[in-house]
């Protein structure tokens, strides 16, 4: 598939939240033992970098949203 021959893209926005992939934990995450690794994880997915291997390695079909 030719993300740039497509004849529709459809663009992130509130119609297509539903769609989004996440990351997510368990209630009550922020108490836990593992809360510190669990924010430097998130913090290092929300990257320039990360944005930049999606946007280069799904050749335009993923869009990073954060």
């Amino acid at each position: 598939l030719d993300y740039k021959k497509a004849l529709f893209k459809e663009q992130a926005d509130e119609n297509s939240k539903q769609w989004y992939n996440i990351i997510v934990a368990k209630k009550d995450w922020e108490t836990s033992p593992k809360a510190d690794a669990i924010k430097k994880v998130i913090a290092a997915y929300h990257t320039d970098d990360v944005k930049k291997v999606i946007e280069e390695t799904s050749d335009g079909l993923d869009q990073p949203v954060w």
